[in-house]
């Protein structure tokens, strides 16, 4: 008995060995055929490892690339897009947490490259224009966070911005002043999603910075449907040193949402953060000024309302209004 302890440790150990070798050969055959350029063998063979060696961040790394790879060789030879962003989305799940630099520098110029494929292949209709356009500024936005020295990223940003900024940016100016015209506040939302797409473009933009003012001043008050659970100011008053809004939240969602005055904070424009003042509250409440209460919002009970308080100087410009639930952001308001 003793001997059969002994050795079965001895040929599991022996059999680790042979394993290991295989897997080291297989690894080297990877290698070898991603090097010459065969990305399917590559894939094939290197894919098999990794069901055993999940970890290593170099054989996650050239699989990664290795994809990336097949689907520009496959875009190169039929122009089928499809090819490239089916390759992209199989990429992702190897790319390390903490990828290394060359790794970086390589998936950065695959990813510019998948950008201008992007970019230069003939849409069918405007629909696939517009995915076309989504998916090049974020081919782009990905390879800047990866590698923001290459200097061919900034190159094809001011293309696009030549090509677009004007036309995105006068749908976002048209869409406002017709929300301004006929009164349907709503579009003051859309305009605010047609304004994102130009300020992907030129986010520092003075005219992009100003109309953005413009539409959330006008889109305090109103509430947004498309928030899910929405908050608007009506009223903005500064008494007393005290900074006094009329506040309306409206839940949208089918479930229900528990408001908890503490959880409503104001931001000002250095990020410092205030709380609600509820002793003001309590004392404006005796003189029937209606203060806005913990509720819970629902399908029966969607809306409340009343006045919060905020002990924050007059001279301190806001930023937002923030709701929380447990401890979560559930919705914002902008200034501006």
């Amino acid at each position: 008995m003793a001997k059969m302890k002994i050795g079965i440790p001895l040929l599991l150990f022996n059999l680790c060995l042979v394993l290991i070798a295989c897997s080291d050969n297989l690894a080297e055959k990877g290698r070898q055929a991603y090097l010459s350029g065969d990305y399917n063998q590559a894939i094939e063979l290197l894919t098999s490892i990794k069901q055993e060696e999940s970890s290593d961040p170099q054989l996650n790394e050239t699989i990664a690339l290795a994809y990336m790879y097949r689907g520009k060789d496959l875009f190169d030879k039929t122009l089928n897009i499809k090819s490239y962003e089916g390759n992209y989305q199989l990429a992702k799940p190897y790319i390390p947490l903490e990828p290394s630099e060359d790794f970086k520098i390589e998936y950065t110029q695959l990813m510019v490259a998948m950008a201008e494929a992007y970019r230069n292949v003939i849409p069918k209709n405007n629909l696939e224009k517009e995915q076309f356009y989504t998916k090049t500024l974020e081919a782009l936005h990905k390879a800047q966070e990866l590698d923001s020295s290459n200097v061919r990223i900034e190159e094809i940003f001011a293309q696009l911005r030549e090509e677009n900024f004007q036309a995105l940016f006068q749908k976002a100016q048209n869409m406002f002043n017709r929300a301004q015209r006929s009164k349907e506040w709503d579009l003051l939302f859309t305009a605010e999603i047609l304004l994102n797409d130009a300020s992907e473009l030129d986010p520092k933009n003075k005219d992009v910075l100003q109309l953005r003012r413009q539409i959330r001043q006008a889109a305090l008050g109103v509430l947004n449907h498309r928030d899910g659970v929405s908050m608007a100011i009506t009223q903005r008053i500064y008494d007393k040193d005290k900074l006094i809004m009329y506040l309306a939240i409206e839940n949208y969602l089918e479930k229900a949402i528990n408001i908890d005055i503490a959880q409503i904070e104001l931001v000002d424009v250095s990020g410092r953060v205030y709380g609600v003042d509820q002793k003001e509250m309590r004392v404006r409440e005796l003189f029937g000024q209606p203060s806005f209460k913990n509720t819970v919002l629902n399908s029966e009970n969607s809306y409340a309302a009343g006045i919060v308080a905020f002990d924050i100087p007059k001279n301190r410009a806001v930023s937002s209004l923030r709701l929380k639930h447990n401890d979560q952001e559930i919705a914002v308001k902008y200034f501006h």
